[in-house]
């Protein structure tokens, strides 16, 4: 943990140069890579499942785990991060120790999305509740974190309005404690109205992401 400190401390006195577009670019990067990761594991425990004999409930599992990967890059990549990368030091090294976060959330969906893969298939050691909690977490502060750096980079108040009510609707709807798989679809659905919403929202201020 004391590596972590590094930087605040060697940089107290002043910011070393750096190109923020690059910075932001690595960062988007390695969101992209653990993004991929999750499609791995997720395709790899469908696999599993389909030679096993498929189950019900894993066609729902399959359409949401999709919908919430797809919608997980598409929030992130719907803001260019390298403003963050450009004002005061603050906000610079809020926006890099925050991709911490980002990346485990990411990598916890991965790890939600295969455990439901295998609760639906009865195999699981877990509760259907307590995985769906797990998924829904995970997911929840992945949007809690962009929404965090979205607000420093200048959103709009019902941007951040939104991600903060879109993560507590996705612990909300684990809590109930539907079939593993109606919950997978269920986040799935709720990340996607959360993309649709910014669409509409920006369709005549902003282009889409490329």
């Amino acid at each position: 943990m004391l590596e972590l400190l590094v930087p605040v401390v060697a940089e107290r006195h002043g910011i070393t140069p750096f190109h923020p577009h690059h910075i932001a670019e690595r960062y988007a990067l390695l969101t992209i890579i653990v993004l991929g990761e999750v499609i791995l594991a997720s395709v790899q425990a469908v696999q599993g499942a389909l030679v096993r004999g498929a189950e019900p409930g894993l066609l729902a599992l399959v359409v949401g785990g999709l919908l919430i990967v797809f919608s997980m890059w598409w929030l992130y990549f719907k803001r260019d991060h390298a403003p963050l990368f450009e004002g005061e030091i603050a906000s610079i090294f809020l926006t890099g120790y925050g991709h911490y976060l980002v990346f485990a959330s990411v990598a916890a969906t991965g790890a939600g999305l295969a455990a439901a893969v295998d609760q639906v298939q009865g195999e699981a050691h877990a509760s259907a509740r307590a995985i769906g909690l797990a998924l829904a977490g995970a997911v929840a502060v992945y949007v809690w974190c962009l929404t965090v750096m979205h607000a420093r980079a200048g959103a709009a108040a019902v941007e951040i309005r939104v991600g903060v009510a879109v993560g507590l609707v996705l612990v909300g709807v684990a809590a109930l404690a539907l079939p593993v798989g109606l919950t997978v679809l269920t986040i799935g659905l709720v990340l996607s109205a959360a993309v649709a919403h910014h669409v509409w929202t920006t369709r005549d201020v902003a282009p889409l992401p490329a």
